[in-house]
């Protein structure tokens, strides 16, 4: 088995463990996406409730998704634009609260009253305006470096987890605790750079799970992907899950994605790659919503 450097492991990627970093794992989780991948690409591009071609039934969810990220995204290149990020400087509690009314992602999570996000509402009121706005700062600047040197064709060309570049998002400096952590990180690169950074979503880490048919691969806490907590009866999507791993597999399911659309006459444009990918992993969670409801219950929401 190859191991990767336990000394250069983020705190997300040691809570996974090692065996998760494996080469053979890896090769292991995608002979099962591989396996599962047609069954929902299936149902993503055919409607028995629509009777159009899969061409156009495909076209048409991409254009209502692209369409609804470039609104999206207009809030965001706004707001975290470099120098707009310097003004704070010498009013970070001026950054705080325009941060949870100007940021979709945050005002969605500070605005709702659903009782899983309580506890989210809670753990930003108790956070500093200094802390997320350096935070923040560090995401923007680390996204704004790293899309100097991006390149799409050498991106999809991409054979191991550190060709990706992404392992230093891991580091404490670009996490604030229970607030901003993997997957809302992401979304703020994803949101300014979707040709370059997959959102790790809920329903991206969930779909993993559908993906894999539930296979837990010899995990003790039966899944990498999930958190389950038995004695509450409570499952969670692990919202520790590693943001380099979790790209790396978006990246391998993507190129699947565009494949398989290419086979219908839908052409991906690399600008949005990580777009489409998103409305097929919101498919799948929708597909399984039922489910995912009932193994999530009343559980806590928790970055």
């Amino acid at each position: 088995m190859i191991k990767p450097n336990r000394d250069t492991f983020t705190p997300d990627a040691l809570l996974l463990g090692e065996q998760a970093y494996s080469q053979e794992h890896i090769e292991k989780v995608m002979t099962e996406v591989r396996k599962n991948f047609p069954k929902y690409f299936k149902s993503f591009s055919i409607n028995s409730k629509i009777p159009v071609q899969p061409a156009t039934l495909l076209k048409h969810v991409f254009d209502k998704d692209i369409e609804a990220f470039k609104n999206e995204q207009t809030k965001y290149r706004a707001f975290f634009d470099l120098e707009a990020l310097d003004e704070y400087e010498d009013n970070p509690n001026g950054f705080k609260s325009d941060f949870q009314k100007k940021v979709p992602i945050i005002l969605n999570c500070m605005h709702t009253d659903a009782k899983e996000m309580q506890k989210y509402q809670y753990n930003f009121r108790e956070k500093s305006g200094r802390e997320l706005l350096d935070v923040t700062r560090n995401i923007i600047n680390f996204g704004e470096n790293f899309i100097k040197t991006f390149d799409d064709k050498r991106h999809e060309q991409t054979k191991s987890v550190n060709e990706l570049g992404l392992k230093e998002l891991g580091e404490e400096k670009y996490i604030s605790h229970l607030v901003i952590g993997g997957g809302i990180k992401s979304n703020f690169l994803y949101s300014l750079y979707p040709n370059a950074f997959s959102n790790r979503s809920q329903s991206g880490i969930w779909s993993l799970w559908y993906l894999v048919d539930k296979n837990t691969f010899g995990f003790k806490d039966d899944s990498e992907f999930l958190m389950i907590h038995l004695a509450e009866g409570k499952t969670h999507q692990n919202y520790h899950y590693p943001y380099d791993l979790f790209s790396y597999y978006a990246l391998q399911i993507y190129l699947l994605l565009k494949e398989a659309c290419t086979s219908e006459g839908v052409i991906l444009q690399d600008s949005y790659r990580y777009i489409y990918l998103e409305s097929f992993f919101n498919h799948i969670a929708e597909v399984n919503s039922k489910e995912i409801s009932d193994l999530k219950k009343d559980g806590e929401y928790e970055e």
